[in-house]
């Protein structure tokens, strides 16, 4: 079976990772594949698809968490950096509001 040549380079792939990484220390909340590339010039034009793949390659990594979001009805991202400051938030705020990502 031959083998197939990837779409995107080695180079592209690692730029994508650090503009991933950089949106989601800057953003303390948790966010969907379609926010990450919104609030992004160079992510604009990548596909979800693409971008799936980069997330779960950070996901692997462990430099960011993923789950399900249910008022979102999506995935949702968060950098690990934020996840002690999400708990701090959610002990002060009333259970009732909080919606369980983690």
């Amino acid at each position: 079976m031959p083998y197939k040549k990837s779409k995107y380079s080695a180079a592209t792939r690692g730029s994508v990772k650090m503009a991933v990484i950089d949106v989601l220390n800057t953003y303390p909340q948790a966010m969907t594949i379609t926010e990450i590339c919104a609030s992004d010039m160079t992510l604009m034009n990548q596909t979800t698809q693409f971008m799936s793949r980069i997330l779960n390659e950070l996901v692997e990594m462990g430099m960011v968490k993923k789950a399900k979001s249910k008022k979102k009805k999506r995935m949702v991202y968060m950098a690990v950096c934020h996840l002690d400051k999400a708990y701090d938030e959610e002990d002060q705020s009333d259970p009732d509001e909080v919606e369980e990502y983690w």
